[in-house]
């Protein structure tokens, strides 16, 4: 997270709004218009800096309903999902830290980023 802090930084200056985890990365625009240019910027910038963007892997243009980080977002309604596998790997880790009333640090520590 201090590499991308930078581009993070700049970004909100060219008043890009976006979530980022590692290297998934979901810009929130208003307009069509505004996600192209805001999409541009950004690919201008990381190539600007040598990064290497997966194009194959991107979604370069608004969709409706898409999945980021174990969720299902849907912006008609404005509605997160769970999606089934992180709903299962949650349900398996509250059911371990239920079965003992004692856990070590690390076990409690995984169940709630799970949440």
């Amino acid at each position: 997270t201090k590499i991308i802090r930078p581009i993070l930084e700049w970004a909100r200056v060219q008043g890009i709004r976006f979530s980022t985890y590692l290297d998934d990365w979901l810009t929130i625009i208003d307009t069509k218009n505004q996600a192209v240019r805001h999409t541009n910027l950004l690919l201008q910038k990381l190539q600007d800096l040598s990064w290497l963007v997966n194009i194959k892997k991107s979604q370069l243009f608004p969709i409706i309903k898409l999945e980021h980080l174990e969720y299902q977002l849907d912006t008609t309604i404005m509605i997160v999902h769970l999606l089934e596998k992180k709903l299962r790997d949650s349900r398996r880790s509250i059911c371990q830290v239920l079965r003992s009333p004692i856990q070590f640090p690390r076990l409690v520590h995984s169940l709630t980023m799970r949440i």
